[in-house]
This record gives C-alpha cells, structure tokens and sequence, in this order.
C-alpha cells in the first residue's frame, strides 16, 4: 500500500510557514540570502535578486557577488529602475526601458518585482525573481505571501 501524494499547494504551505519561523530568528544581515534562496521551495525560479536602496543585497546562489562586475552593476541598474513600482507585477526590459538584448543577456524572460514596502509606506527593498516559467498566475501569486513576513525586517 502506498501513501497518498501530498498535494502542491500543501508543500507551499508547510514550506512557508518553516520560512516564516526561519525568518523571525534571522538577523537583518541573514534576511537577504534568506529570502533570494529559501523561496524557492515555493516559487520555481532561476534567479532571484534582493535590492535595498544603494544596491545589490542578495543574489540566489551565490555567497558574495563582486560588486565592481559587470552582472551585479546590470542588475543594481536594473533593480534600480524597478524601484519606481510600488506594486507587485511582472517586469521586463520594455517596461523598465531598458534594453531588451541586454536583458536577454543577464536574466531569464519572465521577472516578478516584489517591492518591500515600509510601515511608512517608503519603498526600501525589493526582491525581483526571474525564471522561464515565473510568470504563471500561482507562482506570483505565491510569491508576495512568501516574503512579506519579511517586509519591516
């Protein structure tokens, strides 16, 4: 007899509440890697970058970017640019005027920009993943539930 298989949005959930848990006992410094590498068990995605004002804070995988490289300088251009949406939504180099070819370069097609707005409502952080697929309805759905436990850090 085998067991049932646990439903999708279950792992989501269970996945989120750990986040949440993990989250709380992080310090501010780990907040960061926290959030650009541990959603992904609930929203697939091939890159994820974490923005605060000033720059690059995060960047999924990758332990401490060079910050003088030419990827993390398009990406504090491009997160920068994002910075001017006070809502969640889908981004591109269209929307962001930047150059497509460019952005073809350095990021996967769909991009999802999640500002991290303040109790004051002033926009200090933001987190924009990117992947082939991120696009679909219930990963952006997801994925603004998943990090604003993490919003007033």
């Amino acid at each position: 007899m085998t067991a049932p298989a646990i439903h999708p949005h279950l792992l989501r959930l269970s996945a989120l509440i750990d986040l949440k848990q993990r989250a709380r006992a992080a310090t501010p410094a780990e907040l960061p890697s926290l959030i650009v590498n541990d959603t992904l068990a609930m929203v697939p995605y091939q890159q994820a970058v974490f923005w605060r004002r000033g720059g690059v804070a995060a960047i999924s995988g990758v332990a401490s970017g060079d910050e003088s490289g030419p990827y993390h300088r398009w990406l504090a251009r491009t997160l920068s640019a994002a910075a001017q949406f006070r809502e969640p939504g889908e981004v591109d180099a269209d929307n962001l005027g930047l150059d497509a070819a460019e952005w073809g370069q350095w990021f996967p097609p769909a991009a999802f920009w999640l500002p991290l707005v303040d109790r004051r409502g002033e926009l200090r952080r933001g987190c924009c993943s990117a992947g082939r697929t991120l696009g679909t309805r219930p990963s952006c759905n997801c994925l603004p539930r998943s990090v604003a436990p993490m919003r007033y850090a």
